[in-house]
C-alpha cells in the first residue's frame, strides 16, 4: 500500500467470504459486466471457484447477491415441450421444416431436438410437421 499498489490487484490468491463473493457479483452487475457462469469463469476464475466452494452452486451465489440466475444465463434450458413449441413456430406458415433449415438458422434448437428426441425427424414428427 505504501508503494501505491492495490494488494487485491497483485496478490496471487484472494481470501473469499460469502459476503465478499456476493459483493463482487453485485459490483460486476452494477458495471453491466456479463455474469453468466462461462463469462465469470473466463474473466475471474477465482471468483467463480469461490462461488462454487462457498455456495455449492453458481446459481446460489447469484441468488445470495440478489441476482436472478435466469437473467444472466446465456445457455438456454431446453425441454421437449419447448422444442416442440419452437419447431411449430418455425413451421407455422409452411407446415414443413427441413432439418437443414433449422440446423443452419437455429443450431441450439436443432441440437436440443436431437438430444431430447434422439433424431431431428422424431422431434419434427412430435411437432406435427413434415420434412418437405
Amino acid at each position: 500500500h505504501a508503494a501505491g499498489l492495490d494488494a487485491d490487484d497483485i496478490n496471487l490468491y484472494r481470501k473469499w467470504t460469502r459476503s465478499g463473493i456476493a459483493f463482487e457479483l453485485k459490483s460486476l452487475a452494477a458495471d453491466n459486466q456479463p455474469l453468466s457462469s462461462g463469462a465469470v469463469q473466463k474473466e475471474d476464475p477465482g471468483l467463480h471457484a469461490a462461488a462454487l466452494r462457498y455456495f455449492g452452486s453458481y446459481d446460489k451465489a447469484l441468488q445470495a447477491a440478489k441476482i436472478n440466475p435466469t437473467s444472466v444465463r446465456q445457455r438456454q434450458v431446453w425441454t421437449k415441450p419447448r422444442v416442440v413449441a419452437e419447431l411449430k413456430k418455425l413451421g407455422k406458415k409452411k407446415k414443413s421444416l427441413p432439418d437443414t433449415a433449422v440446423r443452419g438458422k437455429n443450431p441450439p434448437l436443432y441440437g436440443a431436438a436431437v438430444r431430447l428426441f434422439g433424431t431431428f425427424a422424431k422431434a419434427r414428427k412430435a411437432a406435427g410437421l413434415k420434412a418437405k
